[in-house]
């Protein structure tokens, strides 16, 4: 939980915990009728605040053409919705989403209108995103909860299948600390890193195919610390890049011949060049330390060939 420059204790508890019911506001980018683990986790989420006696709101994509406000009952309980204009992704099959570029006047209108004590977003891909910004700029605690995992998402991007195996990671958190009245700035911390590989079929037979995977990958993270007289810390400034460029080679399996042509089991090797810098700031004073490296992705362990290297895959 983050609380957000600004938030308040509720006048007349001196910190302890209030019995009052809250006013919550969900913000999803997936929700009901979604068929999904996010969507229900979220909409199981909003049922069960109301249940405990809380005014609960979900602000997520319409589910179809119809936007707006309005009632509605999930699990047994009824939830304020407010369901944001939004556009079909048609590689998939029912998938929606709000529109970007109107995310932040979107948050700042329901916010203003809710007025929750808390604002909760389930990822911050969009409606997160736009939420958590407006929230913190009005005082008010933030909860996230991550349900994204981008390799969900490239069966249904459209990028040719010659060039899914590609990765991109971000990272991002920023809050404070407070500690009998002295609040202190929490470490800011961000990372990013993409990764892409090509599967090359050299070579295949009946149900063997011999496969040669080049890829590359980068990433980069930067954290800030500023430093509190209170607590005797020196800002600094610390950050990290990190190169790899490798290749793997191997075998994958196609289990056709025992009746399960969508089975296969892929066993490779490949080695790797390493690229890895850091770099701190800290008192004024800046260091740096580089290194390069090249290895197999077996390394020192043979063993890792049984826990990094072998693969079960079902083809839908």
């Amino acid at each position: 939980m983050s609380d957000t420059p600004g938030a308040t204790t509720p006048a007349g508890t001196d910190g302890a915990e209030t019995e009052r019911p809250l006013t919550i506001l969900i913000g999803a980018d997936t929700f009901a009728p979604d068929v999904n683990g996010a969507a229900r986790f979220a909409e199981r989420l909003a049922a069960g605040l109301v249940e405990r006696g809380h005014d609960v709101h979900v602000m997520a994509p319409a589910a179809s053409r119809k936007h707006g406000t309005w009632k509605e009952v999930h699990e047994g309980q009824e939830v304020t919705a407010h369901r944001l204009r939004s556009w079909r992704w048609y590689p998939h099959d029912w998938l929606r989403f709000a529109l970007p570029w109107r995310i932040k006047q979107n948050s700042a209108r329901v916010i203003d209108a809710v007025k929750p004590d808390v604002v909760h977003f389930q990822s911050h891909i969009v409606v997160g995103r736009g939420l958590s910004v407006e929230a913190q700029k009005r005082g008010i605690r933030i909860i996230g909860t991550n349900h994204f995992m981008p390799e969900n998402m490239l069966e249904f991007t459209l990028l040719p299948k010659s060039v899914q195996e590609f990765a991109v990671g971000l990272a991002w958190s920023k809050g404070q600390q407070d500690s009998g009245g002295a609040v202190s700035d929490k470490d800011s911390v961000f990372g990013l890193l993409v990764q892409a590989g090509v599967p090359l079929a050299l070579a295949t037979s009946q149900h063997v195919s011999f496969q040669l995977i080049p890829y590359t990958a980068v990433a980069h993270g930067v954290t800030s610390r500023p430093g509190d007289p209170f607590f005797g810390t020196t800002p600094a400034d610390l950050s990290g890049t990190r190169i790899e460029a490798g290749a793997r080679s191997g075998f994958e399996v196609f289990w056709g011949f025992i009746g399960l042509p969508q089975l296969a089991l892929s066993a490779t090797v490949g080695f790797r060049y390493e690229y890895r810098k850091y770099s701190s700031s800290v008192g004024g004073i800046v260091s740096t330390d580089t290194s390069h490296a090249f290895s197999t992705t077996v390394q020192n362990n043979p063993w890792d060939i049984f826990t990094g290297n072998v693969a079960a895959r079902y083809y839908f």
